[in-house]
C-alpha cells in the first residue's frame, strides 16, 4: 500500500510532463504551419494542430483533454498575435476544448468497440463523424464569439464558418489519421524506387495545379488525384495517409508562396476535403481486403495441414492393415506346425508343408491363393486341421478345429 501511495505522485508528474510536451508539440506546428495572410481572426485554411491534440487524446485517453483548450489558447497568445482581447482568446479556447472532449469522449466511452489503430472503415466513419461534428459545433461557435464582440461583421458569418470548419476538418482528416497510424501500427510503406517516385509525383501535380509561377490551374486538379490513387491501390491505407499529408504541405505552402487570395484558398480546401475523403476510403477498402485474403490464405493452409496429417493416419491405418495380414497368416501357419507336431502320431509331413507353407506365401493374397486352398483342404480331410486362409477366416477355423477335435474324443 505504501509503495502504491509512493509511485502515486510519480504518475501525476509523468502525466503533467507529458501533458507539457504535447502543449508544446501543439503550438509549435501551429507556429509552423499558421500565416496571417491566409487565416485573419484565426479562421485558418488548415489547422493540423487541432489533428495533433484530437490523436493526443485518443491514444493517452480523456486525461489529456485539457491539451485541446491549451494548445489553442497558448497558440494564440504566443503565435497568432490576433487583435483579440484576452477574455475572448481564453472564451474561444474554453469553446474550442468543450466541443472537441464533449465528441472524443462519446467516441471513446460510448462507442462500442472502437479500434483507435483504425484498423476498419467503421473506426475511419466514427472518427471522421465525431470530429466532423465537433469540428462544427466549434466553428459556429468561435464565429459567433467574434460576432458578439464586434470582431467580425454578421455579414461573412457564414463564409468565416464554412472556412473554419473546412480548415479544422482539413487537419483532422490529414494529421489524425497519420498519427494515430504511426503511433499504433507504424506500417508505412518501406522506401523504395515506386514511393520516391510517388512523391516527386504527388510534387509535379501540386506544381502544375497551384502554380508556383502564376495563377493557379483548377481545371487540371484531377492531376492531384492520381497519385493519392496510385498510392492506395499498392499500399492501402497505410500508404495514403503520409501522401495526403505530403500533398497537403505541399498546397499550403505553394498558395503562402502565390499569395493566393481568398476564392483559391476556398476552392483548394475544397479540393483538399475531397482528396482526403476519397484517398481514405479507399485505402482502408484496399488494406481490409489484403487483411481478408491473408487470413483466408492462413485457413486454407491450416485446413490443407489437417488434411496432410489426415491422409498420413489413413496410410498409417493401410500399412498397418496390409502388414497385419501376411504376419497374421504367418502366425497361424505357425500354429499348425506345432498342431501336426504335438498330435498323438506326429504329422511330420504335414509340419513340414505348413513350414513351407509360412515361408512360401506370408500373404493370402498372392497368385498362388488357389493352390494353397487346396493343400489346405486336402490337410482338412485327412487330419482335421485347417490352417486359416486369410485373417478373417481365423475364428471360423478356431471354432472348426475345436468341433473335430471333440468329435474324435467320443
Amino acid at each position: 500500500m505504501t509503495s502504491m501511495n509512493e509511485a502515486a505522485p510519480y504518475r501525476w508528474f509523468e502525466h503533467a510532463a507529458m501533458l507539457c510536451l504535447s502543449v508544446v508539440a501543439f503550438v509549435l506546428l501551429d507556429w509552423a504551419t499558421f500565416s496571417s495572410a491566409l487565416a485573419p481572426l484565426g479562421v485558418t485554411p488548415w489547422n493540423p494542430s487541432i489533428g495533433l491534440g484530437v490523436a493526443v487524446v485518443i491514444a493517452g485517453g480523456l486525461s489529456f483533454a485539457p491539451i485541446l483548450a491549451l494548445g489553442p489558447l497558448v497558440s494564440d497568445l504566443l503565435v497568432r498575435d490576433l487583435p483579440l482581447a484576452w477574455w475572448v482568446l481564453v472564451t474561444e479556447a474554453a469553446l474550442t476544448g468543450v466541443g472537441y472532449t464533449v465528441g472524443l469522449a462519446f467516441l471513446l466511452q460510448a462507442v462500442r468497440k472502437f479500434d483507435r489503430s483504425l484498423h476498419q472503415l467503421r473506426d475511419l466513419v466514427l472518427l471522421g463523424a465525431v470530429t466532423a461534428t465537433s469540428a462544427l459545433f466549434v466553428a459556429i461557435a468561435y464565429n459567433a464569439v467574434l460576432v458578439g464582440f464586434g470582431y467580425l461583421p454578421i455579414s461573412r458569418l457564414a463564409e468565416s464558418i464554412v472556412r473554419y470548419f473546412v480548415g479544422d476538418m482539413i487537419g483532422l482528416m490529414v494529421m489524425t489519421p497519420f498519427l494515430l497510424l504511426m503511433g499504433f501500427r507504424r506500417e508505412f510503406p518501406h522506401m523504395t524506387l515506386e514511393v520516391l517516385l510517388q512523391g516527386f509525383l504527388i510534387l509535379g501535380a501540386v506544381f502544375v495545379v497551384v502554380g508556383i509561377a502564376g495563377r493557379p490551374q483548377l481545371q487540371l486538379s484531377f492531376l492531384l488525384l492520381l497519385p493519392i490513387m496510385w498510392l492506395a491501390v499498392r499500399f492501402g491505407f497505410e500508404g495514403t495517409t503520409p501522401g495526403l499529408l505530403l500533398m497537403q504541405v505541399c498546397i499550403m505552402v505553394a498558395l503562402h508562396i502565390n499569395n493566393g487570395d481568398a476564392e483559391d484558398v476556398t476552392m483548394f480546401q475544397a479540393l483538399m476535403v475531397m482528396l482526403a475523403i476519397t484517398g481514405l476510403s479507399v485505402g482502408q477498402l484496399i488494406s481490409e481486403r489484403s487483411r481478408n485474403e491473408r487470413r483466408l490464405r492462413l485457413q486454407q493452409d491450416a485446413i490443407a495441414r489437417a488434411a496432410r496429417v489426415g491422409s498420413v493416419g489413413e496410410l498409417t491405418t493401410a500399412i498397418a492393415h496390409e502388414l497385419n495380414q501376411p504376419l497374421t497368416a504367418a502366425g497361424n501357419y505357425a500354429r499348425t506346425t506345432i498342431a501336426h507336431l504335438k498330435s498323438p502320431t506326429p504329422r511330420l509331413e504335414d509340419a513340414r508343408s505348413a513350414a513351407e507353407r509360412t515361408i512360401e506365401r506370408p500373404d493370402p493374397g498372392r497368385a498362388d491363393r488357389g493352390q494353397g486352398a487346396q493343400r489346405d483342404d486336402t490337410a482338412e480331410r485327412k487330419f482335421g486341421v485347417d490352417p486359416p486362409r486369410d485373417a478373417e477366416a481365423q475364428g471360423t477355423d478356431r471354432r472348426r478345429r475345436r468341433t473335430i477335435t471333440a468329435g474324435r474324443r467320443r
